[in-house]
């Protein structure tokens, strides 16, 4: 028996988040964060969105 198997590559915001997440808990902007990790503002908000509560 063969079975295909499909892997999907995770979203921009969920590679980021927790570089994100220490960035910000450092103090950083989400605009520098986002150059830093070469996102745009609006990734890094929903990265860190999905990361707290």
């Amino acid at each position: 028996m063969e079975f295909a198997v499909f892997t999907a590559e995770p979203f921009e915001f969920q590679r980021i988040r927790m570089d994100a997440l220490r960035m910000r808990r450092l103090g950083m902007s989400l605009r520098a964060i986002g150059s830093a990790l070469g996102v745009d503002e609006k990734t890094v908000r929903k990265a860190l969105a999905a990361v707290t509560p």
